[in-house]
């Protein structure tokens, strides 16, 4: 600096001054912007290592990396879970386990707008609070619906009481869905048909094709015409689930699994078979509910599950399919509130 000053010597004493300032303010520019540039590298490289570290905690649409993600925590299970929780999975073929009696409530007695064919039907409340929600989209979008529920959970005497009334229609006690406390037998209250997408001139097609936004599938669709123009035209749904004509029957599951059913075209048979064959922790299922949240799904063998891989960051719910092993379901738009 002084070399430099140096040579500004001869002149006046003014103009001397000036070429001093000038080369100072030059100098302070140059600190400045060094300054400057050395701040936002170590800015980038503080972000660089917070969203690698971010990255390394979360897991992506292509799912996580076989249970070494830091995104997620081992979690204990016990072995009666595999027999409760959303998509437990009962029919002929898989009996519905009371060991531990389902949480069931009564209908609501007030502020109800459907009906009821018997004040004492209960219900699980999930599902309740679900349908609830299902049958007042319902009513606004149907001027001239009445809806009764017909049929809702059933216990193991009054399965049985039906099937010995009539073993032909009715299963087995322990073989039935309704045992759940998950599903619903709907009738129109005018009429006093059972309601489904084909009677009463489409008058509750807004419900078929809206169910599944709330968390209901139909349990026991009908088959798919030979005729229809997509690309399950001809499937036989009545040989997967064991039943036929019973499309009135509705069920809770989730609006995740809803989605992916209706979207789909499956049974609850079909989509639980598709989670254990394809869908684990390590490559789970990727599903835009009808709620336009992000969902991931993956499946764990009860062989596998003394502990099963849960997000630390996401909420989650664990269901049993009631035979094989255990389904959990990421909300992926929904984070754990730090506590």
């Amino acid at each position: 600096m002084k070399k430099i000053f140096d040579s500004l010597e001869g002149g006046s004493v003014e103009r001397q001054n000036k070429k001093k300032t000038t080369v100072m303010l030059i100098y302070a520019t140059i600190i400045l912007i060094a300054v400057l540039l050395s701040v936002l590298l170590i800015t980038q490289g503080v972000a660089f290592i917070k969203n690698k570290k971010a990255a390394a905690e979360d897991v992506g649409g292509e799912g996580g990396d076989g249970g070494t993600n830091a995104g997620y925590v081992a979690l204990e299970v016990e072995e009666s879970q595999l027999h409760s929780g959303s998509l437990v999975l009962v029919n002929a073929e898989n009996e519905y386990i009371f060991e531990d009696n389902p949480e069931v409530v009564s209908f609501p007695t007030t502020n109800r707008i459907y009906g009821l064919r018997d004040g004492s039907l209960k219900v699980n409340p999930t599902a309740l609070s679900a349908f609830n929600e299902l049958m007042t989209a319902t009513y606004a979008a149907i001027p001239d619906a009445n809806v009764v529920v017909r049929e809702a959970y059933r216990s193991f005497e009054d399965q049985a009481a039906k099937h010995e009334n009539n073993p032909n229609e009715a299963l087995p006690a322990g073989y039935s869905d309704f045992h759940t406390g998950l599903s619903f037998e709907l009738q129109d209250g005018d009429a006093w048909v059972y309601i489904n997408d084909k009677s009463l001139n489409g008058k509750y097609n807004w419900l078929y094709e809206n169910a599944h936004k709330y968390g209901f599938i139909v349990r026991y669709p009908d088959n798919i015409p030979a005729s229809d123009t997509g690309k399950n035209a001809g499937k036989d749904f009545a040989s997967i689930t064991g039943v036929s004509d019973f499309s009135y029957v509705f069920r809770y599951v989730g609006i995740a699994h809803a989605t992916y059913i209706y979207n789909n075209e499956l049974c609850l048979e079909e989509y639980i078979d598709l989670l254990r064959e394809s869908y684990n922790f390590g490559t789970p299922l990727a599903i835009k509910g009808g709620d336009s949240k992000a969902y991931e799904v993956y499946y764990t063998t009860a062989d596998d599950a003394g502990e099963i891989q849960v997000p630390s960051k996401y909420t989650y719910e664990i269901s049993g399919d009631n035979e094989n092993g255990y389904i959990v379901t990421v909300n992926k738009s929904k984070a754990v509130k730090n506590t």
